[in-house]
């Protein structure tokens, strides 16, 4: 196309020229003369100017030049895409891997404090039950225990090495309990009250059963009263408050176990879950107060659950999960209490405790 453009300037350049030549000839000097010059001009323009930026090839090297680096940019992004991706999947699993940890080593501290528990009960114990120091961490008392119990597999086993728990050791834990006792998978609260059953003075606690990974306590979705997605994490927090608490009381100690569960007020009609069916729940009525007697009503639940329902449907779950767990002390149910506000911190289930010293 160059050429054809620069072929055509040069050939009108030519016949300006010849035509100059032509008029000259014919006595038509000033036209022949103009022509003339118009031809040159033509000619020297099309050498000096259009022939050399018709032929430049700069602004094609420097058009492919940038669509070169266009295309690099464009690599570039792609790879900053594809690490980022790289980089947050890596720190998923790094996450996953840590709350797998924190599970793995709850469910060991609570396997060990369960051994711990049958190998220190009763009048036939094998080992003393010593207290923690306040302060010790979840795994100083892990090693402490495995240090315990590969002593005793090395020892042994004589008429002086089966000792009962020295009396300091309820007197160390009732210390503890005075004020707020907090571990990863339960916190211990002293209750105001007395007597919150009427008749059974002594001291009353609240238990709150929380996630080892996360510290949280746990609560149940709106209409529900399981914890199905949280079940393993709860048994594990659970076992480890019968290991490491109710297993110091066992046979030294009167002591009970209750359960009384909440509800928010917003309205809910369903369905039972599946596997917890209770239609016929136990409880020990309230007296108002935050009081409770001695008599013992029943709530019915036919087919559909309301919220009214669900306080005592939650309780009835954590009794029965308490009752498998720890077979020895099953709780009581407590009347629950639908509260007057929409909280999803009242839709839960306390474990209350009592001591008799």
């Amino acid at each position: 196309m160059a050429y054809a453009i620069v072929l055509l300037f040069a050939l009108t350049g030519v016949v300006l020229f010849d035509h100059a030549h032509r008029l000259t000839r014919f006595n038509a000097t000033v036209r022949g003369a103009l022509a003339g010059v118009l031809g040159v001009l033509l000619l020297a323009a099309t050498a000096l100017y259009v022939w050399p930026a018709l032929t430049d090839t700069s602004l094609d090297v420097l058009q492919a030049d940038l669509a070169a680096r266009k295309g690099e940019i464009n690599k570039l992004s792609a790879e900053k895409s594809l690490l980022s991706i790289e980089a947050d999947r890596l720190i998923r699993d790094a996450t996953a891997a840590t709350h797998r940890e924190a599970r793995d080593m709850a469910a060991l501290a609570a396997d060990v404090a369960q051994v711990r528990w049958v190998l220190t009960t009763g009048p036939k114990a094998l080992m003393a039950d010593e207290p923690f120091p306040s302060g010790t961490t979840p795994q100083e008392r892990l090693r402490a225990d495995v240090l315990s119990l590969a002593t005793l597999r090395a020892a042994p086993v004589t008429t002086a090495s089966i000792d009962r728990t020295p009396p300091s050791a309820l007197d160390a834990l009732k210390g503890q309990m005075a004020a707020r006792m907090t571990t990863p998978n339960y916190d211990i609260e002293a209750y105001p009250d007395r007597e919150l059953i009427r008749g059974r003075a002594g001291r009353y606690y609240v238990v709150d059963l929380k996630n080892a990974s996360s510290g949280v306590r746990f609560f149940f979705d709106g209409g529900k009263y399981t914890l199905a997605r949280s079940s393993q994490e709860f048994r594990t927090a659970l076992n480890s408050f019968v290991g490491e608490i109710l297993s110091k009381f066992e046979g030294k100690v009167d002591y009970a176990l209750f359960v009384r569960g909440s509800a928010d007020q917003k309205p809910y009609e369903g369905t039972f879950e599946a596997g917890a069916e209770y239609r016929r729940i136990p409880f020990v009525r309230a007296l108002g107060g935050d009081k409770y007697g001695v008599e013992m009503s029943e709530r019915r639940v036919d087919g559909r659950v309301r919220n009214a329902d669900l306080p005592d449907l939650r309780a009835a779950f954590l009794q029965k999960i308490v009752a498998e767990t720890y077979p020895t002390k099953p709780p009581t149910i407590l009347e629950g209490a639908v509260t007057p506000k929409t909280d999803n911190r009242d839709r839960n289930v306390e474990l209350i405790m009592y001591v008799n010293w």
